[in-house]
């Protein structure tokens, strides 16, 4: 053995873990939020694989010119499969995540939706009532409208809307951000033609959601960051 491979510090357990670790990621699911943390685990184990990956190779990396495209061709070879496990574990998660804060986000409209009903209908009661003693008063009968006006206004209690709260992962979060894919090259404008798809995501950037070239759609992606 060579005075630079006596150096590595990742032994053949960690060597087989790291290359076997894209098909792991495949076999992951998402679809509940014990399986959105064990994904979130999985990928955190991932970076912690690819940092002790990282410290194994490092130092002879760092330490002799010589061979150095050698060790760091040996280190990607374990490493980049991890990486792939990342980022498959991460689109795994990406979906779901994007799902559980479209539900919030419904839920908080609908339940402010029905908490303005409520009190519109309680303002028109309230409408009815007076309208009610005006008429009584018009006609001269001012008893019968003391009389509806002693009647406590008429209370609508809204439904009941549960806002679900989505999961929390410690370091990791969902990210969106704005993208495009074409869909008809011939409706691009000239100005977005050969594509120049640096000008083209700096105006998505920008522009978000108002954001609009003919022939591209513009549409936003979930990513996910994670800590560690």
């Amino acid at each position: 053995m060579s005075k630079k491979e006596a150096l590595v510090k990742i032994g053949p357990d960690l060597k087989e873990k790291a290359l076997a670790f894209p098909a792991a990621a495949r076999q992951l699911v998402v679809t509940n939020d014990k399986e959105l943390e064990a994904v979130d685990r999985f990928v955190k184990g991932g970076k912690a694989l690819i940092k002790e990956i990282r410290d194994g190779y490092d130092d002879i990396i760092n330490d002799w010119d010589k061979g150095h495209k050698n060790a760091i061709a040996k280190r990607n070879h374990y490493l980049h499969p991890v990486a792939e496990g990342v980022n498959i574990a991460k689109g795994k998660m990406a979906p779901y995540m994007e799902e559980q804060r479209r539900k919030v986000q419904e839920a908080e409209e609908r339940a402010l939706r029905v908490q303005q009903e409520a009190e519109e209908a309680e303002r028109k009661a309230e409408e009815e009532q007076q309208k009610a003693a005006r008429e009584a008063m018009h006609d001269g009968d001012q008893r019968k409208a003391e009389k509806i006006l002693a009647k406590p206004a008429p209370e609508f209690v809204p439904e009941t809307v549960v806002v679900p709260e989505a999961v929390e992962l410690e370091g990791t979060h969902a990210t969106r951000r704005w993208t495009y894919e074409i869909t008809n090259i011939k409706l691009v404008p000239r100005d977005f033609l050969m594509l120049d798809k640096v000008a083209v995501n700096k105006y998505v950037q920008a522009m978000k959601k108002d954001a609009n070239i003919p022939g591209i759609r513009v549409f936003q992606k979930t990513g996910i960051s994670s800590g560690g």
